[in-house]
């Protein structure tokens, strides 16, 4: 979990108009509603288990995934 707010926190400011902003109010803002628990296939932030197979396949694959979306995410 940790590695991905990382990317996220590393990334994220690269790729959008949001990059002055807190990474954790830019979290609770747009990752947070599906993380926190509403929607059943995302894994919940701090869920060690649900991230470990998510992290096997790489930073390149999870930074993929936060700027440019996956699945459902935006």
């Amino acid at each position: 979990m940790a590695k991905w707010l990382l990317a996220v926190g590393m990334f994220l400011p690269f790729f959008s108009a949001q990059a002055t902003q807190d990474p954790e109010a830019l979290y609770n803002r747009t990752c947070a509603a599906c993380h926190a628990g509403q929607l059943p296939q995302a894994p919940k932030r701090g869920d060690r288990a649900a991230w470990e197979p998510r992290l096997a396949k790489g930073m390149e694959v999870l930074q993929a995934h936060v700027t440019q979306g996956f699945k459902a995410m935006p």
